[in-house]
C-alpha cells in the first residue's frame, strides 16, 4: 500500500500524509511520528507500506516512541509489513484499543509500548520479535490472550504487571531471561509452566499473582529471588527441585494456602522471612544433612505449629542451630522424607501397605509416617500418602 502527499509539510513533522506525520530516518525510510486525526467513524488506523512525497518513495520501517502515545479514539490499527520497530510508549494510554495484530516484520517492541492500555483484550505477535521490552503490556487490565513466539529470548522488567485477567500464557524455551515483576498482579488461572532455559526466577516475578495454584520450577533454576510469588494465596503447591542453591528473602511469603515445603538438598542459604506468613503451612521437610544458613525462617507462631522434618543424622544438629532450633517440633525422617515408612528411599504403594498393617496391628508407627504434618500417625496419613503416591505418577 502506497499513499501520496495530501498537505505541506508541517513544523516539527518532516511530512504530513494524509492525517498521519512522519519523520524521517534516512533518504529511503520514514517512521510514523503522530497522528492529525481519524477521518473515519469506526477509529482505525491502516499504516502503509510506504509513502510518496514530492514524487519520492519512503518505505515505512516504525512507529516512533510515543507516535500516539494518549489517543483515546483510536479503536484498532493496521501495521504495514515493513515496519520492524514499535518505538517507546508508542500506544501508550490507548484505552480504547481493543486488539492488536504485530506483523512478522517488527523486531523490537519498546519500552511501555501498550503500557496502560486499558481496553486491550488480544496481541497476535509475529514471529521476528526478540525481546518483550520493559513495562511493554504493563496495566493493559483486560489482556486475556497473548502468544509468545519462539523469537522471543527476553521477557523485560514488569512486561506483563497489572494484567489481571491474562489467564494463560505459554512461554516457548527461548526465553532465557524474565525481568523482576514480569507477571506481577496477574491472576493466572491455574498454573505456570516456566520454560527449562530460565536460570533466575527474578524479583518478584510472579507475585500477588492471586489465582495461582501451582508452580512447576524447571531444573535448569538455581535461584528463587527477593519476593518471587510473594503474596500468591492460592498457590497450594511447589516443588523446588535441586538445582536450586538460593532461595531469597521473602520469596514464597504471605503464600497462605501453601501446605507444606521441601527445601531440597542442595540449598546453603535460606533467605530471611522467605515463608513469612504461610499460615496453612503444617510441615517442612528439610533434605541437606547440613542445616542451610538462615537467619530467620518465619514469624514466631510459624515455629510452633510447624512440624520439621529432617535427615536422622541430623537430627541433633538441627536441634543446636540458632535459628532452626527454633521449631517446637523436629522430627527425623529417614530415605526419601515423609512417607518413606520402610527407609528404602523411594515412596511407593508398600510404604502405604506397611503403615496400614502397623495401624491395623495397633504397632507404633515411625514419626516420618506423619505424613499430613499435624503431629500424628492416624489413618488420615494413609489418605495422604496414597494421595501423595497419585500426584507423584
Amino acid at each position: 500500500m502506497m499513499l501520496a502527499q495530501t498537505s505541506a509539510t508541517l513544523y516539527a513533522h518532516d511530512f504530513q500524509v494524509n492525517n498521519i506525520y512522519y519523520n524521517m530516518l534516512s533518504d529511503t525510510e520514514v517512521e510514523v511520528a503522530g497522528l492529525r486525526s481519524i477521518n473515519n467513524s469506526n477509529g482505525y488506523v491502516i499504516i502503509p507500506d510506504s509513502i510518496i512525497v514530492d514524487g519520492l518513495s519512503y518505505s515505512v520501517t516504525a512507529i516512533g516512541s510515543d507516535a500516539f502515545n494518549g489517543n483515546k479514539e483510536l479503536n484498532g490499527i493496521v501495521i504495514s509489513g515493513n515496519v520492524t520497530t514499535i518505538g517507546e510508549r508508542a500506544f501508550r494510554d490507548c484505552t480504547s484499543l481493543t486488539c492488536i495484530d504485530i506483523p512478522n516484520s517488527v523486531v523490537t517492541i519498546g519500552n511501555k509500548a501498550f503500557d496502560n492500555c486499558r481496553g486491550l483484550i488480544s496481541v497476535t505477535m509475529g514471529n521476528s520479535v526478540t525481546a518483550i521490552s520493559d513495562n511493554a503490556f504493563s496495566n493493559c487490565l483486560y489482556l486475556s490472550s497473548i502468544n509468545i513466539p519462539n523469537s522471543v529470548t527476553i521477557i523485560g522488567d514488569k512486561a506483563f504487571e497489572g494484567c489481571h485477567y491474562l489467564s494463560h500464557i505459554e512461554i516457548p524455551n527461548s526465553v532465557t531471561s524474565i525481568g523482576s515483576g514480569a507477571f506481577s498482579n496477574t491472576f493466572f488461572m491455574r498454573s505456570i509452566i516456566l520454560p527449562n532455559s530460565i536460570t533466575i526466577i527474578s524479583r518478584q516475578m510472579c507475585c500477588y499473582c492471586m489465582g495461582l495454584v501451582g508452580i512447576t520450577i524447571p531444573n535448569s533454576v538455581t535461584t528463587i529471588e527477593t519476593a518471587a510469588f510473594m503474596g500468591c494465596a492460592s498457590l497450594k503447591s511447589v516443588e523446588i527441585p535441586n538445582s536450586v542453591t538460593n532461595i531469597c528473602d521473602y520469596a514464597f511469603a504471605s503464600c497462605d494456602s501453601l501446605e507444606s515445603i521441601a527445601i531440597p538438598s542442595s540449598i546453603s542459604v535460606l533467605g530471611e522471612n522467605a515463608f513469612t506468613g504461610c499460615n496453612r503451612m503444617h510441615h517442612v521437610t528439610c533434605y541437606p544433612a547440613t542445616p542451610p544458613e538462615l537467619t530467620r525462617f518465619a514469624q514466631d507462631s510459624f515455629y510452633e505449629r510447624v512440624i520439621l522434618f529432617v535427615p536422622n543424622e541430623s537430627l541433633e544438629d538441627y536441634k543446636a542451630h540458632e535459628e532452626w532450633g527454633k521449631f517446637t517440633h523436629i522430627v527425623p525422617f529417614i530415605g526419601a522424607g515423609p512417607g518413606d515408612i520402610n527407609g528404602d528411599g523411594n515412596i511407593a504403594i508398600s510404604d502405604a501397605t506397611e503403615l496400614v498393617d502397623m495401624l491395623l496391628v495397633g504397632e507404633e508407627a515411625p514419626a516420618w509416617g506423619d505424613v499430613n504434618g499435624d503431629g500424628n500417625v492416624t489413618v488420615s496419613d494413609i489418605t495422604d500418602l496414597i494421595d501423595k503416591l497419585m500426584e507423584m505418577n
